[in-house]
């Protein structure tokens, strides 16, 4: 359950992050890797690592049968 409550609050982290870049005119699906409809940022470029970063600790979460 705790690891539940860590990416819940990553994933809110990486919504208001983008909420302040943006203001509140966005749609939620900005806030994925190339879906803001701009070209190509670090932005992007950083979700995508935290996206991975996010699979990797799932898997090792579910190696280790704490999931």
């Amino acid at each position: 359950m705790k690891s539940v409550k860590i990416c819940l609050i990553i994933l809110l982290a990486a919504v208001l992050i983008n909420w302040v870049r943006e203001g509140d005119g966005f749609h939620i699906s900005h806030v994925l890797p190339f879906m803001s409809g701009k070209p190509i940022s670090f932005y992007d470029i950083g979700c995508i690592g935290l996206l991975c970063l996010l699979f990797w600790g799932i898997g090792r979460l579910k190696k280790n049968k704490r999931w």
